[in-house]
């Protein structure tokens, strides 16, 4: 009996090594090929003249995750300082109409795979603009991940 629970324990623990030792890697995530439309921003009138923007413009940001670790990771959010509200948003379609819908939950990033962020897809809205993103010119964003953390990066302004 005792010979039977030596076996037992070294099976066991012989097991739970190689389980330890294929445990898949963390994600390792890039985003690449950070962009944004060009958007203006309308002044102020002279009766609003203490606004610190104008309002009701929006913009637009695109890129691709790439996740080259052996875990998935999801994105959560995105900050900005050229907009109020920036927000995780896909293109849908609705009968024969296309709509944009929030990500509330954000975008997973799956393991060794990428998501392109691009018009008429997945996207950034870049709500109530707080100054024009004129051509030529670029702006940061913070793209935070759940596993992955806070990923800073430069959003190019072109045109498409």
């Amino acid at each position: 009996m005792l010979r039977n629970s030596r076996i037992y324990l070294t099976l066991t623990g012989t097991l739970m090594v190689v389980s330890a030792c294929q445990q898949p890697s963390p994600p390792k995530v890039s985003v690449e090929n950070v962009w944004s439309r060009p958007a203006y921003v309308e002044q102020p009138s002279e009766e609003h003249a203490g606004m610190q923007h104008g309002s009701g413009s929006n913009g637009v940001a695109y890129f691709t995750i790439k996740n080259t670790g052996g875990s998935s990771d999801r994105l959560l959010s995105v900050a900005t300082e050229v907009c109020d509200t920036p927000e995780l948003h896909t293109t849908v379609m609705k009968g024969e109409k296309m709509s944009m819908q929030k990500l509330d939950k954000g975008m997973e990033i799956p393991a060794g795979g990428q998501i392109e962020f691009k018009p008429r897809s997945h996207h950034v809205m870049l709500i109530d603009l707080r100054r024009s993103l004129r051509p030529d010119s670029t702006f940061a964003l913070t793209l935070n991940f759940e596993k992955s953390g806070a990923i800073d990066v430069s959003s190019e302004i072109r045109r498409p």
